[in-house]
């Protein structure tokens, strides 16, 4: 019985490992490429990307829902009662240099401002995850 313990034991731990061990930290990636090119001043969004790079690049969250899922489900949404449009402008009005999204987002209230105002520069994990940076000659009206 040992043996078998022993076996399963280790085949576990080779799993565990190759799942979550050996898999880049994208997230640290992310805020990497951020920290290299972002303006003294600049500002990212998040979009429905890992959180965790605002304190990975200490800035502050264009609006109060952070986690990706409360502001991108419609469950969410419903729930907290989420003014949708008042967000969408706040995230605007912040003019953010970056803007992060993974895969492809929920819906459209971003779509064309980003086709508009910004070029994807930058993917990682295979394209799940996209940097786009704002062209400079833009209006945030």
């Amino acid at each position: 019985g040992y043996p078998i313990l022993g076996l399963l034991l280790t085949v576990n731990l080779f799993f565990q490992y190759k799942d979550f061990l050996s898999k880049p930290d994208y997230p640290r990636l992310v805020a990497q490429y951020l920290s290299e090119n972002l303006e003294e001043d600049g500002r990212i969004y998040t979009g429905n990307s890992s959180h965790i790079i605002y304190y990975l690049l200490d800035q502050k969250v264009p609006n109060k829902y952070v986690h990706p899922s409360l502001f991108w489900q419609e469950q969410h949404i419903k729930a907290l009662e989420i003014d949708v449009e008042a967000e969408v402008a706040k995230i605007k009005a912040s003019a953010p240099q970056f803007i992060l999204l993974k895969r492809e987002w929920a819906d459209d209230r971003l779509e064309q401002w980003i086709a508009e105002q910004y070029t994807l520069v930058q993917t990682f994990d295979q394209d799940k995850i996209k940097i786009f940076e704002r062209v400079e000659s833009v209006s945030y009206d």
